[in-house]
């Protein structure tokens, strides 16, 4: 679409109703955030009875407890850290120049900001990088930004291609002998951005247009629009949609478990024989405010107070809540640290089968950050002057997963001579940086080499005195 043939009065329509369109996702975005702080359903929950005229009103009186056991953020920070808290696997084998220079692109600090990007990720389905030339324009720098900042128009229903984008932001500008914090929005496109500031009553004002890139008194632009987005799944998801029911259920029991230990009106309710009844309304409002029912006999004597108890099954609680942590951790494709399996001497098979869930997901996830991470390398790319269309490299997020090593080493051990030396050092336990083991190893082997071949050392790969020399050294003089 040719955005330029629209006029400014239509642009802002335009822009104004794609945002209304993208409430709903921002909607969804901000519960799962919310339930990922500690802000969820439970924090509404009230005890109800029901009043004379048979509808549910609050009791004040009882306990009320709303306590959140907040298995869904410990489900996040799972998947989060399973993929994305160790620095990846770089690689280029058809420009090994270009590999080098990439894997300082990939440094701590973007492992780190990746990390982040991953976490609203989850939460709210996608994420969004910004990137943009330094002030000389000789670098590329990046930022995270806020999902709900953003209101991506895409070119496809695949959502792979972005047609255009809009940017939420606030800037402070000084007007007089004042900080004043503005509204603004950049509308992107391939070509250029454009940037509205909001106005009172919500009207929004152009204020400027540019191209992606100044250097010098030229403008450039990068014929694709400067934001990167990061999904977590191709559907754009959020993870909550998979668990919400399960985590409310979770807090839900958790907190009447605790309401009828601590006093609950169902559990001990008093009987007061021989005393005037009221109507049936009002016993059922007096029941669940004060936890008494009143009785009379036929001849109206033997008046007293007696208890009619009615125990709770602790186990019974245990149960439901342990089915349901176990139902959310499958339906959010987690990772059960508990599990029976890490109980005895976890082996190989065991292993595998735990992490089966999780690795599912991963794999899915790892996919989409790969081809978002080509997108990333072609911005770079065109900053550094190469050619933008490749080749990029290969990146692959290795796993923070539990491992047998004794069995790892033992399987490299029966791998050495079929599997290149490099795959192996990369799979050993002990190793953290392929790159420095392997040099590490060619220095040794060159120590090692120039040792035997050193004229002034004795031994059997003495090069001049050889085998002979060193038994000779070695017999007794007579």
């Amino acid at each position: 679409m040719n955005y330029k043939e629209l006029s400014e009065s239509a642009l802002i329509e335009y822009i104004k109703s794609n945002m209304t369109a993208r409430e709903i996702a921002w909607a969804s975005m901000q519960e799962s955030k919310d339930y990922y702080n500690y802000a969820q359903a439970i924090d509404q929950k009230e005890r109800l009875g029901i009043s004379r005229n048979g509808r549910p009103v609050p009791i004040a009186n009882l306990p009320n407890n709303k306590l959140i056991d907040n298995q869904y953020a410990l489900l996040v920070d799972k998947k989060v850290n399973y993929l994305f808290s160790k620095p990846p696997i770089v690689k280029c084998k058809e420009d090994e120049a270009y590999q080098k220079e990439v894997q300082d692109l990939y440094s701590m600090s973007f492992v780190r900001t990746l990390n982040k990007i991953a976490l609203d990720s989850y939460l709210c389905g996608i994420n969004w990088m910004h990137v943009f030339p330094s002030e000389d324009g000789q670098e590329l720098h990046y930022k995270k930004i806020d999902p709900m900042d953003v209101c991506p128009i895409w070119g496809d229903k695949d959502h792979e291609s972005l047609d255009a984008l809009i940017h939420k932001y606030t800037v402070n500008v000084i007007e007089g002998d004042k900080v004043v914090t503005k509204q603004r929005m950049g509308f992107y496109t391939r070509e250029s951005v454009s940037i509205f500031e909001y106005e009172e009553y919500g009207d929004l004002k152009k204020i400027e247009e540019r191209p992606h890139i100044i250097k010098g008194n030229k403008g450039y632009n990068f014929k694709r629009i400067p934001f990167i987005y990061f999904k977590s799944n191709s559907l754009e998801i959020p993870l909550l949609k998979r668990v919400k029911s399960l985590q409310d259920a979770i807090n839900t029991i958790l907190s009447n478990f605790v309401d009828n230990v601590l006093e609950d009106p169902r559990n001990t309710i008093l009987v007061l024989k021989n005393y005037d009844g009221e109507d049936l309304g009002g016993f059922r409002e007096k029941l669940a405010q004060y936890g008494a029912i009143k009785v009379r006999s036929e001849d109206g004597s033997q008046g007293g107070v007696d208890t009619l108890e009615i125990n709770v099954d602790h186990e019974n609680y245990k149960t439901i809540l342990q089915l349901l942590k176990e139902a959310l951790i499958e339906n959010g494709r987690g990772l059960d640290a508990k599990n029976d399996k890490t109980s005895t001497q976890p082996n190989e098979l065991n292993i595998k089968s735990m992490y089966a869930d999780i690795e599912l997901d991963a794999n899915a996830t790892e996919l989409e950050f790969q081809a978002s991470l080509e997108y990333f390398e072609y911005f770079y790319r065109t900053i550094k002057g190469m050619d933008p269309d490749g080749p990029y490299s290969k990146v692959e997020f290795r796993r923070n997963i539990m491992v047998n090593d004794q069995s790892q080493v033992e399987m490299i051990k029966s791998s050495m001579g079929i599997i290149s030396r490099e795959t192996l050092i990369a799979n050993h336990p002990m190793v953290d940086d392929t790159e420095e083991e392997l040099k590490q190893l060619d220095k040794e082997k060159k120590e090692m080499m120039d040792d035997m071949y050193n004229p002034f050392l004795g031994g059997d790969g003495d090069e001049l005195l050889g085998a002979k020399g060193n038994r000779e050294n070695k017999e007794p003089a007579h």
